[in-house]
């Protein structure tokens, strides 16, 4: 994959994105910011920006924040959202041709978004940090990503694919490897709720139909895949089995 985030799953899924990612994505902005302590009126960047929990939180805390992402639909709700803020901006680019000067930031972030971007967006990144700055990158820890995409996979294995996803010793690698100092990894979690049982093919029929193997299914496996579906969340619901773990590590690092 060679852009920030899938176009198409970015800006057609941005309904459900605000509705079952935020609520996590918020969770671990907040965390990450305060455990980078950042100095007053610090320079943030976050890559990747996506609806954008991390902006709203950083200019929440008085700091100057820049958000960018590289799906138009998504670009477009951020804007409009950090527009309250007024040190808030948001862009659209590619996290490998970040339009902003060399050590411009205090501290860049990116949650769930630029390790799919490849190693040149790592580059990047450096690039725009000031040397001794701060980096932040959250990034999934097993293929399934997300608990909520972990369950629709299970029950409909043909739609699964190999998503990019890294352990602690890769995670760690691939950010020594991009010029970054002082890099550790350490497991991230946050909360997360599901949808309906009854409508939680409904609620993601946006993001899958993205998928070849969901548009070709027949009449008949789609209704079993919804009826697959309720029964699992169900079960989940009423405690018969546990929810699915939230996997993913952060990254933090130096720019030296």
């Amino acid at each position: 994959m060679n852009s920030l985030t899938d176009l198409n799953h970015a800006d057609v899924s941005l309904p459900q994105a605000v509705r079952w990612v935020e609520p996590s994505t918020r969770e671990i902005a907040d965390a990450l910011l305060d455990a980078a302590a950042l100095p007053a009126g610090a320079r943030v960047l976050d890559v990747g920006a996506g609806t954008g929990p991390l902006v709203v939180a950083a200019a929440e805390r008085g700091y100057e924040v820049v958000g960018v992402d590289n799906a138009p639909l998504t670009a477009t709700y951020l804007r409009g959202r950090v527009a309250p803020y007024p040190l808030a901006t948001a862009d659209l680019a590619e996290a490998t041709a970040l339009p902003y000067p060399a050590a411009s930031f205090d501290a860049a972030f990116s949650v769930l978004a630029v390790m799919y971007a490849g190693p040149e967006a790592l580059t990047e990144m450096r690039r725009v940090v000031r040397p001794g700055g701060t980096v932040a990158i959250v990034h999934w820890a097993k293929p399934t990503m997300s608990p909520l995409i972990k369950i629709l996979w299970e029950e409909g294995p043909e739609l699964a694919v190999d998503l990019p996803h890294l352990g602690p010793e890769g995670f760690a690698a691939a950010l020594t490897g991009a010029g970054f100092t002082d890099v550790r990894v350490e497991p991230i979690s946050a909360g997360y709720s599901l949808p309906a049982a009854d409508e939680y093919l409904l609620e993601f029929q946006p993001f899958v139909a993205t998928f070849p193997a969901f548009r070709t299914m027949t009449p008949a496996r789609r209704a079993h895949l919804e009826t697959a579906l309720a029964e699992r969340v169900r079960r989940i619901e009423t405690g018969q089995e546990p929810m699915p773990t939230f996997d993913a590590n952060v990254a933090w690092a130096r720019v030296g």
